[in-house]
Order: structure tokens, then C-alpha cells, then sequence
């Protein structure tokens, strides 16, 4: 049977499609200040600024981003323990020692800086030594509310394997069954706890179809209606997480019925990304931009909530900016130039400095391990 991870060794598109969509979380959760989503929202906002923030809402929808990571981490994931699995020695030491030093450095930087600005610019806040180890461990996401998509990250990664080798022998309707099973998983409750990371599990599981069976699926379609449904998927997964201003069942803190609408179109989005061989979008995601933005991705999502969520009240209190207060679309937008042009250098910077030292550091490490050298000698 096919790999689960049957693909080019790396995917640039994949590395730019991460970025583009830490970008997106990037100016959703800048112009959220703008006008935070309720119920009704589209009802009292009929007029010009108050459409073009919806639509900036649509085309930046961070929670459709965020699902897009996942998607992603589930086909990497699965390609890198195609190489795992590939010996007669299971290397499974190498695929956590790797995931470690991949994730969590980073991440306790971040909540180190998060820490040490929120000391002095968070009167709102009670920080203690006590908040800094919660959320060090994960057990609290106050300084930097975006970690909540890193315990899922780390608690899906553990239970992963498992998953790759119920699709090594899974016949399609198998596989695709899992992903029925796994939904069901949505129905538990948000939060910070092992339940409510599993609950994203059914997104890690498409992308291991991807790998396995999204081939065969776009191929599946006529060429002349792939793109179309490429892009028909891209909006209907955004739309997937903005139905509350229209449905009181779709709502922006409870989005069960959300994440399920996601499900086939994030299966498509990705697939077509990896094996439509489409020239626009491969022009589009292998431009410098956004190769830039996918290199710093991790770091830019680490960084930027603590940066937009301190500044935002010395922002608007400041008389420079008295102007835009009228328009709360200007208000916003000239508040995301703000974040950005801090966000992105420091970004640079903890890749450059943490994120890729200490992945380099992982990876050695990993080649070091006796099943390694054990495996490799037997290849000998």
C-alpha cells in the first residue's frame, strides 16, 4: 500500500501556506479590535466599514488558519514517521525528541517574553512566579491566549503514531471512517485539558490522507473544475467559522458545528495545495513573501498576541491616533501596521536565534540515539 506520507521530501507551498496562515491570525486578531465578533454583528454594522471588516474577517479568518496548521502538522508529521517506520528499528525516541526541541524552546520563550512585558505594561494583570509556571506547562494561556493551539499541538503529536500505523494497513474506507470516528471528538468541551486537545485529532488525521489518498481525490476531479473547487473550499472554510453573525447555533466561542463544516474543506484545500500542481498557486506560495512569512511562521504566531494585546491600550489612548476613532475599520488597520512592523523583526530574530538553533539541536540529537545507529548499521 501507499504511504501515508507519499510526497516530495519537502513542500516549500506547505512551509508558505503556514505562514500565509499565521499571517492571517496576524490581522484577525489585530482588526478584532476594530469590532469584536458577536452574535447580530452584520445587523448593527450595515454600513461600509462595518462590511469591509466582516470581509477582512473572511479573507484573514484565524480560526480557519489555525485548523490549516493542524492539517498541515498531520501531513508532516506523517511524512516524518514514514522515516521512522521505515527500518527494521522504530525510531520513535528521534520523532519526540524532535517535536520537543521543534516546539517547545520557542514556545518558552515566547512565555518568557510574554512574562517579563506583561510585569510592565499588564497593570490588569496579577503576574506571579505561580502564572509563569502554569503557563510554562501549559496549564494557563492568559499571557499569550494563541498557546492554547500548542497543547493541542504537543498532546495530538503524542498520540499521532498511532494514528499513522492504523492508516499504514487502512484500507480507504477505513481511513476515511476514522475521520468520522475522530470527529465525534468535537463534541467535548473546550479547554486546557487532554480531552480538549483530542478534540482537534480529526484535523491531524487529514493529513494523513493527504498524503495517502489526496492524490487520488484530486485526480478524481476534472481538471478544468480542480481550481474552482480550490477556491470554492478556501471560502467555504472561512465561512465555516463566520455563521455566527447569522445563526445563533454558530457561535464564536462555541464552534463545534464550525470545526465540523471545516473538516472536508480543509481536506481539499490541502490536497490540492500538495498534488494539483497548479502554477498560480505555486507561484503564489513559493514568491518571497511568503516564503519569508513561512519561515518565521511559528515565531510570528508565538509573538505577535503578546505584542497586539499589550499595545492596543497604549495605542488607543494616545492622542497621535485620536483621528481614526471615528472609523473603526482605519483604527484598526493603522493598529495592525503598528503590530506588524513589531512583530515581524522580533519574529526574525527568535527564528534565527532559538527556533532554528534549537531544532538543529533535535535533529542531531536524534541521529545519535542507539535504535539509530543500531538502524543505520543494519542498512550498512
Amino acid at each position: 500500500m501507499q504511504s501515508p506520507a507519499a510526497a516530495p521530501s519537502f513542500l516549500p507551498e506547505l512551509e508558505s501556506l503556514r505562514g500565509l496562515a499565521a499571517f492571517a491570525v496576524v490581522v484577525e486578531h489585530c482588526f478584532v479590535y476594530g469590532d469584536a465578533p458577536t452574535l447580530g454583528w452584520l445587523e448593527r454594522h450595515n454600513t461600509f466599514s462595518g462590511i469591509m471588516l466582516w470581509l477582512i474577517h473572511f479573507v484573514f479568518n484565524g480560526r480557519a488558519a489555525v485548523v490549516l496548521f493542524f492539517v498541515i502538522s498531520g501531513f508532516v508529521l506523517a511524512r516524518q514517521l514514514d522515516g521512522v517506520f521505515a527500518g527494521p528499528y522504530p525510531r520513535l525516541q528521534s520523532y519526540f525528541i524532535r517535536r520537543f526541541f521543534r516546539i517547545v524552546p520557542p514556545m518558552w520563550v515566547a512565555i518568557l517574553f510574554g512574562y517579563v512585558v506583561a510585569l510592565y505594561f499588564r497593570p490588569d494583570l496579577t503576574v506571579t512566579p505561580t502564572l509563569l509556571w502554569r503557563t510554562l506547562v501549559l496549564q494557563d494561556i492568559v499571557l499569550d491566549i494563541p498557546l492554547w493551539s500548542l497543547q493541542v499541538e504537543i498532546g495530538c503529536c503524542v498520540v499521532f503514531p498511532l494514528l499513522y500505523l492504523f492508516s499504514l494497513d487502512a484500507s480507504r474506507r477505513a481511513a476515511f471512517s476514522l475521520v468520522l470516528m475522530l470527529a465525534l471528538l468535537l463534541l467535548l468541551p473546550i479547554g486546557l485539558t487532554f480531552g480538549g486537545a483530542m478534540r482537534y485529532l480529526v484535523f491531524f488525521q487529514l493529513g494523513i490522507l493527504v498524503g495517502s489518498h489526496g492524490a487520488s481525490v484530486v485526480n478524481a476531479v476534472s481538471r478544468v473544475w480542480r481550481r474552482p473547487l480550490f477556491l470554492l473550499s478556501c471560502g467555504m472554510l472561512s465561512l465555516a467559522f463566520l455563521l455566527w453573525p447569522f445563526f445563533d447555533a454558530f457561535t464564536f466561542f462555541n464552534d463545534t458545528n464550525s470545526m465540523l463544516m471545516a473538516i472536508p474543506f480543509a481536506f481539499v484545500v490541502l490536497a490540492y495545495v500538495v498534488h494539483g500542481n497548479d502554477r498560480v498557486v505555486q507561484w503564489v506560495l513559493r514568491s518571497r513573501p511568503a516564503r519569508f512569512l513561512g519561515k518565521i511562521s511559528f515565531s510570528l504566531y508565538l509573538l505577535h498576541y503578546v505584542i497586539s494585546n499589550t499595545m492596543w491600550p497604549i495605542y488607543a489612548l494616545s492622542p497621535k491616533f485620536v483621528f481614526t476613532w471615528t472609523s473603526p475599520l482605519g483604527q484598526a488597520g493603522l493598529f495592525f501596521v503598528f503590530v506588524l512592523a513589531l512583530a515581524l523583526p522580533l519574529a526574525t530574530l527568535m527564528y534565527h536565534c532559538i527556533e532554528m538553533p534549537f531544532s538543529n539541536v533535535g535533529r542531531r540529537l536524534s541521529r545519535y540515539l542507539p535504535l539509530a545507529k543500531k538502524q543505520a548499521a543494519s542498512a550498512a
